[in-house]
């Protein structure tokens, strides 16, 4: 295994590009190799990989073992980077997503997230950091924030994301709908380019305010409840062919000058 360089780092870990032959992966250790507490995120989000690689061989995690205990954890690496990025990129071109392929995205992100919490497990920190991109798509990381069963890792999320995150999780509090939450805010923030955003399409901001909206009671309580209400932006979307359906589009003035203000306030 070479390493090629570090391409990410937080409070308990750091991740490296390395090749392996002639592929490319993440390799991901504690900052200091005697943290009995990030060893065992590690284990765990080994774990959660296990079950999330029946659903896709996206989440096919591998360990690397010293005297059999797991010191890191190889994964797939994406050339495309993060959502995080390509919002940035588009915003600084005055773009953003398309509703129509915005709400196809976050749909196919609900898809893990229903797989998951189907067998317990609730993510947590559903961000644009935490999803890289694959042929376009989503692939969610960060699964060592996620509880399962019993098991609840310390919260250790960075409070630059709390943007993204419930009123009740922030207090410790939560369960399947605030990740629902947090992907109404990712919703809002890919078609405004914010996330406190409204659409002007009434379906799509509707979709958003059921999927985030503070009381947990109101959201949306089952994926099935959200696939029904995005089934006609869907048709839509599609109505003049797949090749024609545009991904991006130009940010519109309303929401452009909402981010400014924003972001001049902040």
């Amino acid at each position: 295994m070479e390493v090629i360089t570090q391409i990410g780092k937080d409070g308990i870990s750091k991740t490296s590009l390395v090749r392996i032959g002639e592929s490319y992966f993440q390799f991901k250790t504690p900052l200091c190799s005697n943290d009995i507490d990030m060893l065992a995120l590690m284990k765990h989000e080994l774990n959660i990989s296990d079950i999330l690689r029946d659903y896709s061989n996206e989440y096919q995690y591998q360990k690397v073992s010293n005297r059999n205990q797991t010191i890191g954890l190889i994964l797939p690496f994406y050339k495309e980077g993060s959502l995080s990025n390509q919002i940035t990129e588009l915003l600084l071109e005055d773009k953003v997503f398309h509703e129509g392929r915005a709400v196809i995205f976050v749909y196919h992100l609900m898809t893990v997230l229903d797989f998951a919490h189907k067998r317990g497990i609730v993510h947590r920190c559903v961000t644009p950091s935490n999803i890289m991109l694959n042929n376009g798509g989503p692939v969610l990381f960060g699964w060592h924030h996620a509880s399962y069963k019993d098991y609840i890792p310390v919260d250790s999320i960075d409070k630059k994301y709390s943007i993204y995150r419930s009123p009740n999780s922030l207090l410790n509090e939560f369960t399947y709908l605030d990740d629902y939450y947090s992907c109404g805010k990712i919703l809002a923030e890919l078609i405004t380019g914010n996330t406190e955003g409204k659409p002007e399409n009434k379906r799509v901001a509707d979709i958003i305010t059921k999927l985030s909206d503070p009381n947990p009671d109101k959201r949306y309580q089952d994926f099935r409840d959200f696939h029904i209400d995005t089934t006609d932006i869907f048709v839509d979307y599609f109505s003049h062919g797949i090749s024609s359906a545009p991904d991006f589009v130009p940010i519109s003035t309303k929401n452009r000058l909402q981010n400014d203000y924003l972001q001049s306030v902040n």
